[in-house]
C-alpha cells in the first residue's frame, strides 16, 4: 500500500460536495469531463453495475467514447475491452472494480473519477482504504483524481480516508464553478 501511496502524491486530490446523486452525473459531464478530459483518458470507480450503466448512458448520450466493465461481463469481454481502452479506442473507462485493472491504471490515464467512495463489503460506512489507494493511484507525472461526495455518509467516510492515510485533501468549494475547476485542473498540471 505504501508504493501506491507515494505514487498518488504525484497527482492532486479533489474532493467535491455534491447535494444529490444526480448533481454527480451533472459535475462529471459538465465540469470534469469538459475541462480535464482533452487529450487524456480517463478511469471511473462506480459501486455497482446499475450506476455504471446509468453512467455509461449518459455519456453515451453525449457523444463520448466510453467503455464500462463490471462483474458480470465474461473475463474474456473484460480483457477485451480494458485493452482498447489502453490502446485508445475509448476515452473513459467506466468500471466497478480496481481489480479489473490488473496491472493498475497505466501511464495514459491522468484522470480519475471515484463517482462512488470504496467501501468494504456491504458496509456503507466503513471505507476500504487499500480500494482507494489503488483507484487514486496514477502513474502518471502529473493528473486528477476527483473523489466525488453525496451526503453524510461519503463525507465521513472521506474524512476517514484522509485520517487513516494521512491525506489532506482539496476540496473544490463550490461544484458549480467552472473556475473552481479550471483552477484545480491547472494546478494539477493540466
Amino acid at each position: 500500500m505504501l508504493q501506491l501511496f507515494v505514487k498518488m502524491q504525484r497527482v492532486m486530490q479533489y474532493k467535491v460536495n455534491l447535494p444529490d446523486e444526480r448533481s454527480k452525473i451533472d459535475v462529471t459531464i459538465s465540469k470534469i469531463l469538459q475541462f480535464g478530459l482533452a487529450e487524456v483518458q480517463a478511469v471511473m470507480f462506480v459501486r455497482s453495475k446499475e450506476t455504471a450503466e446509468l453512467l455509461h448512458k449518459k455519456l453515451v448520450d453525449c457523444k463520448i467514447d466510453v467503455a464500462m466493465v463490471h462483474g458480470d461481463l465474461v473475463p474474456e469481454a473484460r480483457n477485451e475491452l480494458i485493452t482498447l481502452f489502453y490502446e485508445y479506442a475509448f476515452q473513459i473507462l467506466i468500471t466497478t472494480e480496481v481489480a479489473f485493472l490488473a496491472d493498475g491504471i497505466n501511464e495514459s490515464t491522468l484522470l480519475v473519477v471515484n463517482f462512488d467512495l470504496p467501501v468494504q463489503g456491504d458496509s456503507f460506512d466503513e471505507p476500504d482504504y487499500d480500494v482507494f489507494t489503488q483507484q487514486s493511484s496514477l502513474k502518471a507525472v502529473k493528473g486528477a483524481v476527483f473523489n466525488l461526495m453525496c451526503g453524510n455518509t461519503e463525507k465521513m467516510l472521506m474524512e476517514k480516508i484522509e485520517r487513516c492515510l494521512k491525506l489532506k485533501v482539496d476540496e473544490v468549494p463550490f461544484w458549480k464553478s467552472d473556475i473552481q475547476f479550471l483552477a484545480a485542473f491547472e494546478k494539477a498540471g493540466f
